[in-house]
Protein backbone atom coordinates (compact mmCIF):
# COMPACT_ATOMS: atom_id res chain seq x y z
CA UNK A 1 0.00 0.00 0.00
CA UNK A 2 1.14 3.36 -0.69
CA UNK A 3 1.73 5.79 2.03
CA UNK A 4 0.70 9.50 2.02
CA UNK A 5 3.49 10.63 3.93
CA UNK A 6 7.34 9.40 2.88
CA UNK A 7 9.49 10.56 6.30
CA UNK A 8 13.11 10.78 5.67
CA UNK A 9 15.40 10.74 8.27
CA UNK A 10 19.20 11.08 8.03
CA UNK A 11 21.22 9.19 10.25
CA UNK A 12 25.04 9.92 11.14
CA UNK A 13 26.15 8.65 15.24
CA UNK A 14 22.79 10.23 16.80
CA UNK A 15 22.69 7.17 19.33
CA UNK A 16 22.20 8.86 22.20
CA UNK A 17 18.89 10.26 21.23
CA UNK A 18 17.88 8.21 18.30
CA UNK A 19 14.90 5.92 20.09
CA UNK A 20 13.16 8.64 21.66
CA UNK A 21 13.35 10.68 17.67
CA UNK A 22 11.96 7.21 16.59
CA UNK A 23 9.38 6.92 19.48
CA UNK A 24 8.20 10.23 18.80
CA UNK A 25 7.39 9.02 14.64
CA UNK A 26 5.68 5.74 16.04
CA UNK A 27 3.89 8.34 18.44
CA UNK A 28 2.20 10.13 15.61
CA UNK A 29 -1.84 10.38 15.67
CA UNK A 30 -1.55 10.18 11.99
CA UNK A 31 -0.81 6.62 10.97
CA UNK A 32 -0.61 6.68 7.25
CA UNK A 33 3.10 6.67 6.42
CA UNK A 34 6.27 4.95 5.26
CA UNK A 35 9.76 6.08 6.99
CA UNK A 36 13.08 5.74 5.34
CA UNK A 37 16.11 5.92 7.76
CA UNK A 38 19.66 6.39 6.11
CA UNK A 39 22.26 5.80 8.10
CA UNK A 40 25.70 7.31 7.18
CA UNK A 41 28.20 4.88 8.62
CA UNK A 42 27.39 5.15 11.75
CA UNK A 43 29.63 3.42 14.72
CA UNK A 44 28.14 4.26 17.68
CA UNK A 45 25.10 2.07 17.68
CA UNK A 46 23.14 4.24 15.26
CA UNK A 47 22.31 1.62 12.69
CA UNK A 48 21.91 -1.51 15.39
CA UNK A 49 19.12 0.41 16.57
CA UNK A 50 17.34 1.34 13.76
CA UNK A 51 18.10 -2.54 12.93
CA UNK A 52 15.92 -2.90 15.22
CA UNK A 53 13.21 -0.35 15.05
CA UNK A 54 12.84 -1.61 11.14
CA UNK A 55 11.90 -5.81 12.78
CA UNK A 56 9.67 -3.63 15.19
CA UNK A 57 7.53 -1.80 12.41
CA UNK A 58 6.99 -2.69 9.21
CA UNK A 59 6.79 0.98 7.86
CA UNK A 60 10.37 1.37 8.70
CA UNK A 61 12.70 0.70 5.89
CA UNK A 62 16.38 1.18 6.83
CA UNK A 63 19.62 2.01 4.26
CA UNK A 64 23.28 2.17 4.63
CA UNK A 65 25.70 4.49 2.92
CA UNK A 66 28.29 2.40 1.00
CA UNK A 67 30.62 5.12 2.85
CA UNK A 68 30.36 8.43 4.78
CA UNK A 69 28.51 10.72 2.10
CA UNK A 70 26.79 13.58 4.37
CA UNK A 71 22.94 14.26 5.28
CA UNK A 72 21.98 15.97 1.42
CA UNK A 73 23.39 12.34 0.20
CA UNK A 74 21.29 10.72 2.42
CA UNK A 75 18.07 12.72 1.70
CA UNK A 76 18.48 12.78 -2.12
CA UNK A 77 18.97 9.37 -1.80
CA UNK A 78 15.95 8.49 -0.05
CA UNK A 79 14.11 11.36 -2.04
CA UNK A 80 14.45 9.06 -5.21
CA UNK A 81 12.44 5.93 -3.32
CA UNK A 82 9.62 7.75 -1.75
CA UNK A 83 6.68 7.05 -3.27
CA UNK A 84 3.77 8.66 -0.82
CA UNK A 85 1.92 11.78 -2.17
CA UNK A 86 3.82 14.30 0.49
CA UNK A 87 7.59 14.38 1.94
CA UNK A 88 8.32 14.83 5.59
CA UNK A 89 11.81 15.25 7.27
CA UNK A 90 12.60 14.30 10.20
CA UNK A 91 16.03 14.54 12.04
CA UNK A 92 17.35 11.78 14.34
CA UNK A 93 18.32 13.93 17.47
CA UNK A 94 14.58 16.17 17.82
CA UNK A 95 11.61 15.56 19.38
CA UNK A 96 8.36 16.50 17.89
CA UNK A 97 5.12 16.45 18.88
CA UNK A 98 2.33 13.29 18.32
CA UNK A 99 -0.10 15.81 16.12
CA UNK A 100 2.86 17.26 13.74
CA UNK A 101 2.13 14.80 10.76
CA UNK A 102 -1.68 15.25 11.32
CA UNK A 103 -1.96 19.00 11.22
CA UNK A 104 0.57 19.15 8.48
CA UNK A 105 -1.10 16.93 6.62
CA UNK A 106 -5.01 18.29 7.46
CA UNK A 107 -3.02 21.88 6.43
CA UNK A 108 -1.63 20.58 2.83
CA UNK A 109 -5.16 18.54 2.14
CA UNK A 110 -7.60 21.10 2.53
CA UNK A 111 -6.17 24.05 0.59
CA UNK A 112 -4.52 21.51 -2.00
CA UNK A 113 -0.97 23.50 -1.19
CA UNK A 114 2.47 22.16 -2.38
CA UNK A 115 4.40 23.28 1.19
CA UNK A 116 2.59 22.70 4.73
CA UNK A 117 5.57 24.78 7.10
CA UNK A 118 4.76 24.43 11.35
CA UNK A 119 6.32 26.47 14.29
CA UNK A 120 9.30 25.45 16.30
CA UNK A 121 11.88 26.16 19.28
CA UNK A 122 15.12 25.35 20.41
CA UNK A 123 15.91 23.65 23.89
CA UNK A 124 19.23 22.10 25.79
CA UNK A 125 19.68 19.16 27.78
CA UNK A 126 16.13 19.27 29.52
CA UNK A 127 13.03 19.54 26.55
CA UNK A 128 11.80 22.62 28.80
CA UNK A 129 14.87 24.34 28.91
CA UNK A 130 13.89 26.64 25.90
CA UNK A 131 16.72 28.42 24.02
CA UNK A 132 14.89 30.00 20.96
CA UNK A 133 11.72 29.73 19.38
CA UNK A 134 10.15 30.75 16.38
CA UNK A 135 8.50 33.78 16.44
CA UNK A 136 4.98 33.14 16.27
CA UNK A 137 2.84 35.88 14.73
CA UNK A 138 1.35 38.27 17.13
CA UNK A 139 -1.73 39.36 15.39
CA UNK A 140 -5.31 37.34 14.06
CA UNK A 141 -4.56 39.03 11.21
CA UNK A 142 -1.52 37.39 10.32
CA UNK A 143 -2.16 34.44 11.17
CA UNK A 144 -5.21 34.42 9.53
CA UNK A 145 -3.17 35.30 5.89
CA UNK A 146 -0.73 32.36 6.87
CA UNK A 147 -3.63 29.68 7.61
CA UNK A 148 -4.79 30.29 4.34
CA UNK A 149 -2.81 29.64 0.78
CA UNK A 150 0.27 32.13 0.12
CA UNK A 151 2.94 32.83 -2.33
CA UNK A 152 6.08 33.62 -0.33
CA UNK A 153 5.83 37.44 -1.96
CA UNK A 154 2.15 37.58 -0.85
CA UNK A 155 3.90 37.48 3.03
CA UNK A 156 4.93 41.24 4.53
CA UNK A 157 8.74 41.08 4.48
CA UNK A 158 9.58 40.58 7.71
CA UNK A 159 6.95 37.47 8.14
CA UNK A 160 8.48 35.97 5.01
CA UNK A 161 11.48 35.77 6.48
CA UNK A 162 10.43 34.25 10.08
CA UNK A 163 9.47 30.82 8.00
CA UNK A 164 12.94 28.66 8.65
CA UNK A 165 15.20 27.28 6.20
CA UNK A 166 15.10 23.60 7.85
CA UNK A 167 13.69 20.89 6.58
CA UNK A 168 12.19 19.90 9.62
CA UNK A 169 9.40 22.63 10.03
CA UNK A 170 7.66 21.10 6.23
CA UNK A 171 5.56 18.70 4.33
CA UNK A 172 6.27 19.09 1.00
CA UNK A 173 4.04 17.61 -2.70
CA UNK A 174 6.50 14.97 -3.89
CA UNK A 175 4.89 15.97 -7.57
CA UNK A 176 5.82 19.26 -6.41
CA UNK A 177 10.03 18.45 -5.70
CA UNK A 178 9.89 16.43 -9.16
CA UNK A 179 8.71 18.85 -10.72
CA UNK A 180 10.89 21.67 -9.86
CA UNK A 181 13.85 19.19 -9.71
CA UNK A 182 14.83 20.34 -6.25
CA UNK A 183 17.29 18.05 -3.92
CA UNK A 184 19.75 19.08 -1.34
CA UNK A 185 23.12 20.26 -2.36
CA UNK A 186 26.35 18.35 -1.49
CA UNK A 187 27.76 20.61 0.90
CA UNK A 188 29.59 19.51 3.92
CA UNK A 189 27.17 22.24 5.69
CA UNK A 190 24.42 24.79 4.85
CA UNK A 191 23.11 21.92 2.48
CA UNK A 192 19.77 22.43 3.02
CA UNK A 193 19.87 26.30 2.41
CA UNK A 194 19.49 26.02 -1.38
CA UNK A 195 16.33 23.12 -1.09
CA UNK A 196 14.38 25.18 1.25
CA UNK A 197 14.77 28.55 -0.11
CA UNK A 198 13.62 27.46 -4.06
CA UNK A 199 10.51 25.45 -2.04
CA UNK A 200 9.43 28.59 -0.50
CA UNK A 201 10.44 30.64 -3.36
CA UNK A 202 8.20 28.34 -6.16
CA UNK A 203 5.94 27.06 -4.14
CA UNK A 204 2.38 28.61 -5.88
CA UNK A 205 0.57 27.78 -2.37
CA UNK A 206 2.10 27.47 0.79
CA UNK A 207 0.07 27.14 4.03
CA UNK A 208 0.61 27.45 7.97
CA UNK A 209 -0.26 24.65 10.10
CA UNK A 210 -4.06 25.68 12.39
CA UNK A 211 -1.98 25.78 15.07
CA UNK A 212 0.98 28.24 16.01
CA UNK A 213 2.36 26.20 19.05
CA UNK A 214 6.13 24.96 18.55
CA UNK A 215 5.76 21.12 16.82
CA UNK A 216 9.04 20.71 16.42
CA UNK A 217 11.92 20.90 19.35
CA UNK A 218 15.20 21.10 18.25
CA UNK A 219 18.02 19.64 20.19
CA UNK A 220 21.29 22.29 20.49
CA UNK A 221 24.37 20.63 21.78
CA UNK A 222 27.95 20.33 20.73
CA UNK A 223 29.57 17.41 19.30
CA UNK A 224 32.05 16.81 17.11
CA UNK A 225 30.29 14.43 14.52
CA UNK A 226 28.09 17.61 13.96
CA UNK A 227 29.19 19.53 11.07
CA UNK A 228 26.85 22.21 11.89
CA UNK A 229 28.85 22.95 15.08
CA UNK A 230 31.81 24.14 12.91
CA UNK A 231 30.80 24.92 9.41
CA UNK A 232 32.66 26.45 6.30
CA UNK A 233 31.55 29.91 5.94
CA UNK A 234 32.48 29.13 2.15
CA UNK A 235 29.60 26.77 2.24
CA UNK A 236 26.84 29.56 2.52
CA UNK A 237 28.13 31.51 -0.36
CA UNK A 238 28.25 28.47 -2.81
CA UNK A 239 24.31 28.12 -1.58
CA UNK A 240 23.50 31.75 -2.09
CA UNK A 241 24.84 31.95 -5.45
CA UNK A 242 23.08 28.51 -6.58
CA UNK A 243 20.02 30.29 -5.09
CA UNK A 244 20.37 33.29 -7.27
CA UNK A 245 21.06 31.71 -10.84
CA UNK A 246 18.24 29.52 -10.21
CA UNK A 247 16.10 32.67 -9.49
CA UNK A 248 17.06 34.19 -12.40
CA UNK A 249 16.62 31.14 -14.33
CA UNK A 250 12.95 30.91 -13.17
CA UNK A 251 12.18 34.39 -13.78
CA UNK A 252 11.44 35.43 -10.12
CA UNK A 253 14.83 37.60 -9.50
CA UNK A 254 12.34 40.53 -9.14
CA UNK A 255 9.70 38.87 -7.55
CA UNK A 256 12.00 38.05 -4.75
CA UNK A 257 15.08 40.16 -4.72
CA UNK A 258 14.47 42.00 -1.55
CA UNK A 259 14.02 38.64 0.30
CA UNK A 260 17.02 37.38 -1.23
CA UNK A 261 19.27 40.18 -0.50
CA UNK A 262 17.49 40.25 3.26
CA UNK A 263 18.87 36.29 3.72
CA UNK A 264 22.15 36.78 2.38
CA UNK A 265 23.15 39.37 4.51
CA UNK A 266 21.88 38.02 7.91
CA UNK A 267 23.09 34.45 6.49
CA UNK A 268 26.81 35.84 5.55
CA UNK A 269 26.92 37.89 8.98
CA UNK A 270 25.49 34.53 10.56
CA UNK A 271 29.21 32.72 8.79
CA UNK A 272 31.26 34.62 10.26
CA UNK A 273 30.21 34.83 13.70
CA UNK A 274 30.15 30.77 13.35
CA UNK A 275 33.10 30.79 11.30
CA UNK A 276 35.40 29.29 14.17
CA UNK A 277 38.58 31.29 14.99
CA UNK A 278 38.86 34.97 14.50
CA UNK A 279 41.62 34.01 11.35
CA UNK A 280 38.34 32.18 9.62
CA UNK A 281 36.35 35.12 10.14
CA UNK A 282 38.43 37.60 9.14
CA UNK A 283 39.33 35.94 5.84
CA UNK A 284 36.02 34.91 5.44
CA UNK A 285 35.13 39.17 5.85
CA UNK A 286 37.98 39.98 3.25
CA UNK A 287 36.63 37.32 0.56
CA UNK A 288 33.22 38.70 0.76
CA UNK A 289 34.84 42.19 0.04
CA UNK A 290 37.37 41.78 -2.62
CA UNK A 291 34.48 39.29 -4.80
CA UNK A 292 31.97 37.07 -2.61
CA UNK A 293 29.32 39.87 -2.22
CA UNK A 294 29.75 41.22 -5.78
CA UNK A 295 29.64 37.50 -6.69
CA UNK A 296 26.34 37.14 -5.32
CA UNK A 297 25.00 40.64 -6.58
CA UNK A 298 24.80 42.14 -3.97
CA UNK A 299 26.65 45.69 -4.74
CA UNK A 300 25.55 49.01 -3.27
CA UNK A 301 23.46 49.83 -6.64
CA UNK A 302 21.50 46.79 -6.04
CA UNK A 303 20.61 47.41 -2.69
CA UNK A 304 20.10 50.96 -3.22
CA UNK A 305 17.28 49.92 -5.16
CA UNK A 306 15.88 47.81 -2.63
CA UNK A 307 13.02 47.89 0.26
CA UNK A 308 15.13 46.07 2.77
CA UNK A 309 14.86 47.30 6.40
CA UNK A 310 17.81 50.06 8.19
CA UNK A 311 18.51 47.23 10.01
CA UNK A 312 20.01 44.76 7.53
CA UNK A 313 20.97 47.89 5.35
CA UNK A 314 23.43 48.41 8.64
CA UNK A 315 24.70 45.04 8.96
CA UNK A 316 25.22 45.05 5.16
CA UNK A 317 27.33 48.37 5.68
CA UNK A 318 29.13 46.62 8.41
CA UNK A 319 30.12 43.78 5.66
CA UNK A 320 31.51 46.48 3.76
CA UNK A 321 33.52 48.86 6.64
CA UNK A 322 33.09 47.25 9.85
CA UNK A 323 35.66 44.90 11.71
CA UNK A 324 35.35 41.44 12.56
CA UNK A 325 34.54 42.75 16.35
CA UNK A 326 32.34 45.43 15.26
CA UNK A 327 29.70 42.47 13.89
CA UNK A 328 30.32 40.46 16.44
CA UNK A 329 28.94 43.07 19.05
CA UNK A 330 26.18 43.40 16.87
CA UNK A 331 25.01 39.94 16.82
CA UNK A 332 25.41 40.40 20.99
CA UNK A 333 23.01 43.43 20.71
CA UNK A 334 20.24 42.22 18.60
CA UNK A 335 19.80 38.30 19.53
CA UNK A 336 20.76 38.94 23.16
CA UNK A 337 18.82 41.97 24.05
CA UNK A 338 15.68 40.05 22.24
CA UNK A 339 16.49 36.72 24.56
CA UNK A 340 16.51 38.32 27.81
CA UNK A 341 13.52 40.42 27.27
CA UNK A 342 11.74 39.28 30.58
CA UNK A 343 14.77 40.32 32.76
CA UNK A 344 14.90 43.84 31.24
CA UNK A 345 11.75 44.51 31.26
CA UNK A 346 12.03 43.84 35.01
CA UNK A 347 14.73 46.16 35.07
CA UNK A 348 12.88 49.07 33.38
CA UNK A 349 10.13 48.31 35.81
CA UNK A 350 12.70 49.21 38.56
CA UNK A 351 13.30 52.57 37.12
CA UNK A 352 9.27 53.96 36.90
CA UNK A 353 8.96 57.12 37.80
CA UNK A 354 12.84 58.20 37.85
CA UNK A 355 13.97 59.96 34.83
CA UNK A 356 16.28 57.94 32.34
CA UNK A 357 18.57 58.94 29.60
CA UNK A 358 19.35 56.80 26.76
CA UNK A 359 22.82 57.90 24.68
CA UNK A 360 22.90 57.05 21.62
CA UNK A 361 20.07 57.86 19.15
CA UNK A 362 20.82 55.11 16.52
CA UNK A 363 19.41 51.93 15.14
CA UNK A 364 20.49 50.21 18.18
CA UNK A 365 17.77 52.69 19.65
CA UNK A 366 15.46 52.27 17.38
CA UNK A 367 15.40 48.72 17.70
CA UNK A 368 15.41 48.83 21.56
CA UNK A 369 12.63 51.39 21.53
CA UNK A 370 10.21 49.29 19.11
CA UNK A 371 11.09 46.06 21.28
CA UNK A 372 10.07 48.14 25.01
CA UNK A 373 8.37 51.22 24.23
CA UNK A 374 5.11 49.51 26.17
CA UNK A 375 7.43 48.68 29.46
CA UNK A 376 9.49 52.47 29.72
CA UNK A 377 6.94 53.96 32.27
CA UNK A 378 9.52 56.75 33.28
CA UNK A 379 10.50 60.42 31.80
CA UNK A 380 12.87 59.85 28.44
CA UNK A 381 15.67 62.08 27.58
CA UNK A 382 17.77 61.18 24.66
CA UNK A 383 21.57 62.25 24.21
CA UNK A 384 23.75 62.36 21.46
CA UNK A 385 26.27 64.80 20.40
CA UNK A 386 26.24 64.16 16.97
CA UNK A 387 22.55 64.59 16.20
CA UNK A 388 21.62 67.15 19.09
CA UNK A 389 18.97 69.30 18.24
CA UNK A 390 17.05 66.96 16.55
CA UNK A 391 13.68 65.40 17.00
CA UNK A 392 13.73 61.66 18.19
CA UNK A 393 10.31 60.07 19.24
CA UNK A 394 8.96 63.95 19.78
CA UNK A 395 11.46 64.84 21.93
CA UNK A 396 14.38 66.72 21.51
CA UNK A 397 18.02 65.51 21.45
CA UNK A 398 20.54 67.19 23.37
CA UNK A 399 24.28 67.02 24.23
CA UNK A 400 25.09 65.27 27.69
CA UNK A 401 26.36 68.98 29.07
CA UNK A 402 22.50 69.68 28.56
CA UNK A 403 21.31 66.95 30.46
CA UNK A 404 24.28 66.58 33.06
CA UNK A 405 22.47 66.30 36.57
CA UNK A 406 19.10 66.27 35.75
CA UNK A 407 18.36 62.78 35.52
CA UNK A 408 18.58 59.70 37.79
CA UNK A 409 19.78 56.92 35.40
CA UNK A 410 21.93 56.50 32.23
CA UNK A 411 21.51 54.19 29.49
CA UNK A 412 24.47 52.57 27.44
CA UNK A 413 23.14 51.05 24.79
CA UNK A 414 26.79 49.92 23.33
CA UNK A 415 29.59 48.86 25.27
CA UNK A 416 32.22 50.17 22.37
CA UNK A 417 31.41 53.96 23.43
CA UNK A 418 31.41 53.06 26.96
CA UNK A 419 34.80 54.57 28.18
CA UNK A 420 33.85 57.65 26.38
CA UNK A 421 30.65 58.17 27.66
CA UNK A 422 32.06 57.95 31.50
CA UNK A 423 34.47 60.35 30.40
CA UNK A 424 32.42 63.00 29.25
CA UNK A 425 30.15 62.38 32.48
CA UNK A 426 33.54 62.53 34.87
CA UNK A 427 33.97 65.89 32.75
CA UNK A 428 30.81 67.33 33.65
CA UNK A 429 30.99 65.93 37.60
CA UNK A 430 27.67 63.69 36.09
CA UNK A 431 25.98 62.66 39.09
CA UNK A 432 23.59 59.92 37.79
CA UNK A 433 23.63 56.13 37.71
CA UNK A 434 25.33 54.48 34.94
CA UNK A 435 23.43 51.27 33.21
CA UNK A 436 25.25 49.20 30.87
CA UNK A 437 22.98 47.14 28.98
CA UNK A 438 25.44 44.19 27.72
CA UNK A 439 26.97 43.83 31.11
CA UNK A 440 23.31 44.03 32.57
CA UNK A 441 22.99 41.11 29.62
CA UNK A 442 26.20 39.03 30.39
CA UNK A 443 25.75 38.92 34.09
CA UNK A 444 22.38 38.57 34.88
CA UNK A 445 22.44 41.62 36.69
CA UNK A 446 21.95 45.19 36.72
CA UNK A 447 25.91 46.66 36.90
CA UNK A 448 25.08 50.28 38.20
CA UNK A 449 28.06 52.50 39.01
CA UNK A 450 26.97 55.52 41.48
CA UNK A 451 28.80 58.30 40.48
Amino acid sequence: MVAEISVIMPVYNAGEYLREALDCVLAQDFTAYKMYCVDDCSDDGSYEILLEYEQKDKRIRVFRNPQRMGAAYSRNFALKMVDGRYVKFVDADDVIEPNLFSLLYEAITVFHADVAYCEWDKFQGNIGNITDRSLYPQSGQEKEQLTHPHQLNDLPLNIALQITNAPWAFLIRSEFLKEKSLEFQSLPSRNDVYFLELVKMLAEKLVHTSSFKALVHQRVYQSIFRIGSNPNPMDIVLALDAIKDRMLCCKIWEDYRDYYFTQCICLLRHAILTAGNKEKQEQFLIFLRKKGLLQLGVNKEAIEKSHITDKILYFYNLLLNGTVEDIVEEDFFYNRVSEHKNSICRQLHNWRGKKVVFWGVGRRMQFFWDLFEEEMEFSICFVDARKAGKIYKEREIVTYGQAANKNDIIVILNRLYEQDIMDVINHFHGEEQVFSLERFIEQSMPVCKEK
